[in-house]
Protein backbone atom coordinates (compact mmCIF):
# COMPACT_ATOMS: atom_id res chain seq x y z
CA UNK A 1 0.00 0.00 0.00
CA UNK A 2 1.37 3.43 -0.91
CA UNK A 3 1.91 6.23 1.58
CA UNK A 4 -0.63 8.44 -0.22
CA UNK A 5 -3.24 5.67 0.12
CA UNK A 6 -2.43 5.35 3.84
CA UNK A 7 -2.86 9.12 4.26
CA UNK A 8 -6.19 9.04 2.44
CA UNK A 9 -7.36 6.14 4.63
CA UNK A 10 -6.17 7.91 7.79
CA UNK A 11 -8.14 11.05 6.87
CA UNK A 12 -11.25 8.96 6.17
CA UNK A 13 -10.86 7.05 9.47
CA UNK A 14 -10.52 10.25 11.46
CA UNK A 15 -13.41 11.98 9.68
CA UNK A 16 -15.60 8.98 10.44
CA UNK A 17 -14.56 8.85 14.09
CA UNK A 18 -15.25 12.58 14.51
CA UNK A 19 -18.59 12.53 12.72
CA UNK A 20 -20.54 13.05 15.96
CA UNK A 21 -18.17 15.74 17.26
CA UNK A 22 -16.46 15.99 20.62
CA UNK A 23 -17.65 16.82 24.10
CA UNK A 24 -17.85 20.53 24.89
CA UNK A 25 -15.30 20.23 27.71
CA UNK A 26 -12.45 18.89 25.52
CA UNK A 27 -9.25 20.91 25.90
CA UNK A 28 -6.65 18.75 24.13
CA UNK A 29 -6.24 15.71 21.89
CA UNK A 30 -3.69 12.91 21.78
CA UNK A 31 -3.06 10.18 19.24
CA UNK A 32 -2.10 7.06 21.19
CA UNK A 33 0.23 4.65 19.42
CA UNK A 34 0.49 0.98 20.35
CA UNK A 35 2.76 -1.68 18.91
CA UNK A 36 1.17 -4.88 17.60
CA UNK A 37 2.55 -7.99 15.89
CA UNK A 38 2.82 -6.45 12.40
CA UNK A 39 3.28 -2.74 13.12
CA UNK A 40 1.57 0.08 14.95
CA UNK A 41 -2.05 1.02 15.64
CA UNK A 42 -3.34 4.49 16.39
CA UNK A 43 -6.34 5.63 18.41
CA UNK A 44 -7.34 9.13 19.35
CA UNK A 45 -8.34 10.38 22.77
CA UNK A 46 -9.67 13.75 23.83
CA UNK A 47 -9.23 15.02 27.36
CA UNK A 48 -10.72 17.79 29.48
CA UNK A 49 -7.39 18.62 31.11
CA UNK A 50 -4.10 19.59 29.51
CA UNK A 51 -0.68 20.48 30.87
CA UNK A 52 1.96 21.25 28.23
CA UNK A 53 4.69 20.64 30.81
CA UNK A 54 3.44 17.14 31.63
CA UNK A 55 4.63 14.57 29.07
CA UNK A 56 1.91 12.19 30.26
CA UNK A 57 -1.09 14.55 30.46
CA UNK A 58 -3.32 12.32 28.33
CA UNK A 59 -3.36 9.44 30.81
CA UNK A 60 -6.11 11.08 32.86
CA UNK A 61 -9.25 13.10 32.19
CA UNK A 62 -10.20 11.22 29.00
CA UNK A 63 -13.67 12.17 27.78
CA UNK A 64 -13.55 10.65 24.28
CA UNK A 65 -11.83 7.67 22.65
CA UNK A 66 -12.17 6.52 19.06
CA UNK A 67 -14.32 3.43 18.58
CA UNK A 68 -11.88 1.87 16.12
CA UNK A 69 -8.11 2.03 15.76
CA UNK A 70 -6.22 2.92 12.62
CA UNK A 71 -4.21 -0.20 11.71
CA UNK A 72 -2.31 0.59 8.51
CA UNK A 73 1.12 1.57 9.89
CA UNK A 74 2.66 -1.82 9.22
CA UNK A 75 6.32 -2.69 9.46
CA UNK A 76 6.18 -3.48 5.77
CA UNK A 77 4.97 0.04 4.91
CA UNK A 78 7.48 1.70 7.24
CA UNK A 79 10.35 -0.51 6.14
CA UNK A 80 11.42 -0.93 9.75
CA UNK A 81 10.29 -2.20 13.14
CA UNK A 82 11.69 0.79 15.05
CA UNK A 83 9.15 2.57 17.25
CA UNK A 84 10.58 5.99 16.38
CA UNK A 85 9.51 5.49 12.76
CA UNK A 86 5.99 4.55 13.85
CA UNK A 87 5.77 7.70 15.93
CA UNK A 88 7.17 9.84 13.10
CA UNK A 89 4.64 8.45 10.61
CA UNK A 90 1.78 9.03 13.02
CA UNK A 91 2.90 12.63 13.61
CA UNK A 92 3.15 13.26 9.86
CA UNK A 93 -0.34 11.89 9.25
CA UNK A 94 -1.84 13.96 12.07
CA UNK A 95 -0.16 17.20 10.96
CA UNK A 96 -1.13 16.59 7.32
CA UNK A 97 -4.73 16.10 8.43
CA UNK A 98 -4.76 19.27 10.52
CA UNK A 99 -3.13 21.35 7.78
CA UNK A 100 -5.55 20.15 5.10
CA UNK A 101 -8.87 20.36 6.91
CA UNK A 102 -10.94 22.73 8.95
CA UNK A 103 -11.46 20.00 11.53
CA UNK A 104 -12.66 20.63 15.05
CA UNK A 105 -9.27 19.24 16.13
CA UNK A 106 -7.51 22.37 14.82
CA UNK A 107 -8.81 24.26 17.87
CA UNK A 108 -6.92 22.12 20.39
CA UNK A 109 -3.34 21.32 21.32
CA UNK A 110 -2.58 17.94 19.71
CA UNK A 111 0.11 15.44 20.60
CA UNK A 112 1.20 11.97 19.55
CA UNK A 113 2.95 9.28 21.52
CA UNK A 114 3.06 5.71 22.66
CA UNK A 115 0.56 4.74 25.32
CA UNK A 116 3.34 4.17 27.86
CA UNK A 117 5.70 6.89 26.63
CA UNK A 118 6.24 10.63 26.59
CA UNK A 119 3.86 12.61 24.41
CA UNK A 120 5.15 14.89 21.65
CA UNK A 121 3.27 18.08 20.81
CA UNK A 122 2.54 18.43 17.08
CA UNK A 123 -0.14 21.16 17.04
CA UNK A 124 -0.32 24.04 17.19
CA UNK A 125 2.97 24.07 15.33
CA UNK A 126 5.78 22.51 17.28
Amino acid sequence: MSSSRVQMNFFAWLDDELRDGLASDVTAVNFDISEVADGFVVSMIAANAYDPDDGDWASSAVVFRTKRSFRELTYELLGTTEWQQGEMWCAKLVVAYLESTNSILCRFPVSVGFVDGTLRSVWPGS
